[in-house]
């Protein structure tokens, strides 16, 4: 497997995580963004190592 999309699922994956954990935990002010802001990092990184892969498939 390709070690880009191997990390890019990674962090995919943990963004997932500390989304599912803000949903559940359901915390408030700083609490929340300190979730949410590595959440949206993680998974637009996961993205960006992951569309040069999908699209090398396409092609």
């Amino acid at each position: 497997m390709n070690k880009r999309l191997i990390t890019g699922m990674i962090l995919i994956c943990a963004g997932m995580s500390l989304l599912m954990s803000a949903l559940v935990l359901k915390p408030a002010g700083i609490a929340l963004a300190a979730l949410l802001a590595p959440s949206i990092l993680c998974n637009i990184s996961g993205i960006t190592f992951i569309a040069p892969y999908l699209k090398e498939k396409r092609s």
